[in-house]
């Protein structure tokens, strides 16, 4: 069909008809060819069925967007099976090509598909840099993804999510490899994006992803030994505990308790305030979600707890925070008054003598301290 094409080339019938002509007689040579191939398992005839849909996607590609980028998504998928049952990466580049070609066309005629399709782009080229450790690949990944988030934001906010957390994991493979700051940065930025995307949609994913992201943070603290970068830590894991209280309160609870330990951290590095009362607002959290589940944990969430609130009497010198620093370290003693332990001890004589200077301090009649 195509041969008796050429011999109307200098006719007076219509460039472009005759091109799509061209492109539709591939297009249907390739759909024989694959179910030759379905039938027999013979990869000739996934070649064929693969060379015949990217001849036909790439006559039309000027002039029939729409049809090039749903037949060049084809040819991808045939060269999946081809690098599936071979094992050449040639295979897998040729797959990351044709639907980041699909995915480049579409853009105009179909955003779903696009968006489908750089993912796809995105996850050949991860599995490329997997497998080379290029740099170059990974960062082609990460754009892919990104780029799929993109342009789903309006239509399709779960999978703007994903994508989102898709770049996010090429972003932490850079990072990790190439120890680039940037990378760290944008790791964090997108789980950050995913975790937004996703909120009220999939709680589950929600949680995940300001979680991962406050991993980003933590690591980029780590190696810039930036306050900020402690603050965006906190951040991002409170807000996972705060989304995950009905579907993984033990998570919530870790993640409130470290945010707490951050929380100290920028206090002692900046003395503000704010962080030593957000300190007293995450272990105070996770002490009440586990006093029944953990009582022990719990004990010790509020002594913490306590230690914050101490700090913002002793700033503030308001006595709503004495009071809250005398409940906290009442729920400590309550606990070890039951169950006894000499290795904290210490902690014990300490706690007990701030609760009977504080109770002077308001002027209540304080009980004598005792010993354990």
């Amino acid at each position: 069909g195509v041969e008796l094409i050429r011999e109307y080339s200098q006719s007076d019938l219509n460039h472009v008809n005759l091109l799509s002509m061209a492109s539709h007689l591939h297009g249907y040579a390739a759909a024989t060819a694959n179910v030759l191939y379905r039938q027999t398992r013979d990869l000739k005839w996934a070649l064929a069925c693969y060379r015949s849909n990217r001849i036909s996607a790439r006559l039309l590609r000027e002039h029939n967007k729409r049809y090039a980028s749903y037949t060049y998504g084809y040819a991808g998928s045939t060269a999946k099976i081809m690098y599936d049952e071979t094992g050449d990466t040639m295979w897998l580049e040729r797959w990351h090509h044709t639907k980041l070609a699909s995915a480049i066309l579409a853009e105009e005629t179909d955003v779903t598909h696009s968006a489908y399709c750089y993912s796809i782009a995105g996850k050949s080229a991860m599995k490329l840099y997997d497998i080379t450790k290029d740099l170059n690949w990974g960062y082609v990944s990460y754009n892919n993804y990104l780029r799929s988030a993109e342009i789903s934001i309006d239509d399709n906010k779960k999978h703007a999510a994903h994508a989102y957390s898709f770049a996010g994991n090429a972003a932490m493979s850079l990072f990790e490899q190439s120890g680039e700051t940037v990378w760290g940065v944008l790791w964090y930025e997108s789980y950050i994006l995913s975790g937004e995307f996703s909120e009220g949609i999939e709680p589950v994913h929600s949680y995940n992803s300001y979680r991962i992201a406050g991993n980003a943070a933590r690591d980029l603290y780590t190696a810039t030994d930036d306050i900020d970068w402690a603050k965006k830590w906190h951040q991002s894991l409170f807000q996972s505990a705060e989304l995950c209280l009905d579907v993984n309160q033990r998570h919530a609870i870790n993640a409130y308790s470290i945010s707490g330990d951050i929380a100290e951290k920028v206090f002692s590095a900046e003395g503000e305030t704010d962080w030593a009362e957000k300190m007293y607002t995450s272990h105070l959290k996770a002490a009440n979600l586990c006093k029944q589940s953990n009582p022990k944990h719990s004990a010790h969430q509020y002594s913490y707890a306590g230690n914050a609130s101490k700090l913002m009497a002793m700033k503030t010198g308001e006595e709503s925070w004495i009071n809250d620093t005398i409940f906290c370290y009442e729920q400590f003693l309550d606990y070890y008054t039951d169950n006894y332990n000499s290795k904290v001890h210490n902690v014990i004589k300490r706690i007990r003598s701030d609760v009977y200077l504080l109770k002077m301090i308001i002027e209540e009649e304080p009980e004598p301290a005792s010993k354990p």
